[in-house]
């Protein structure tokens, strides 16, 4: 079984590509109880997460700590824009200790943490390398094996960031002030509503409204608005939105 936690796209990808390699299947986490699934020894526990400032995201750690693992070999697989600084390593640490900890490199979709996002050339070109980057992290998991620790450009940090970041994280997620509508670009078409992987947005009088307990800064809703709506102070201002899904498609055009 491959769970994940996915905001545009990225994570479920690598999640499905993994699960097809080890005939097993991909789950999306949100809504789903930890404790409804049982594991054996015979069995694989993936668990494939974007870092979020160094960090796991909330709502995967609480996933995580809810499963048994009951001797299953079990991995974790993160994914970044830029630099990992051992984050693969925060999952055994706050979440679930892992047999074995992958990272990779995939396009940039910060939208809210003040990151430049890549260029739309950038972005292509890492698409068109993710799979075969990916085939050496599956080739590890078919083999079950453990005490890897492989992560793609780990950065200058030796993992200081890693212990530093995180608490800022966990408090600046619930800092929904800089989430703004342009109303006249608006649509009231609820679809940022629909894609926000842990529910922290409602419509209200027919435009978005953050529910700052529940929101994870994962930038699904200023990535996935049709009329790019939806601002996160002054950062995303004049980006381009990034979903895998649409990306992807240009890459398969080209």
């Amino acid at each position: 079984m491959v769970f994940y936690y996915s905001a545009t796209g990225n994570c479920r990808w690598i999640a499905k590509k993994i699960a097809a390699a080890l005939n097993d299947k991909a789950v999306d986490i949100v809504g789903e109880d930890p404790k409804a699934y049982s594991f054996s020894e015979r069995d694989s526990i993936g668990f494939v997460w974007p870092v979020f400032s160094c960090a796991v995201p909330v709502t995967m750690v609480k996933f995580a700590n809810g499963i048994h693992a009951n001797g299953a070999y079990t991995f974790s697989v993160c994914s970044y824009s830029n630099f990992s600084d051992r984050a693969s390593a925060c999952f055994s640490r706050d979440a679930l200790p892992m047999a074995s900890t992958f990272g990779m490199i995939m396009p940039d979709n910060t939208a809210v943490f003040g990151s430049a996002y890549d260029t739309e050339e950038t972005t292509l070109t890492r698409l068109a390398s993710a799979e075969e980057r990916l085939t050496p992290i599956i080739d590890q998991i078919k083999k079950r094996t453990v005490g890897v620790a492989y992560e793609e450009n780990r950065g200058p940090g030796n993992g200081n960031f890693t212990l530093t970041l995180p608490p800022f994280y966990w408090m600046y997620r619930s800092f929904t002030t800089p989430f703004s509508v342009q109303c006249d670009k608006c649509v009231s078409c609820g679809l940022c509503v629909k894609r926000c992987p842990v529910q922290a947005i409602e419509l209200r009088d027919g435009k978005p409204v953050w529910v700052k307990e529940r929101c994870e800064k994962c930038g699904a809703c200023i990535n996935c608005c049709p009329k790019e709506a939806i601002t996160f102070g002054e950062w995303s201002k004049g980006q381009y939105r990034y979903t895998f899904e649409k990306f992807y498609k240009k890459l398969e055009n080209k």
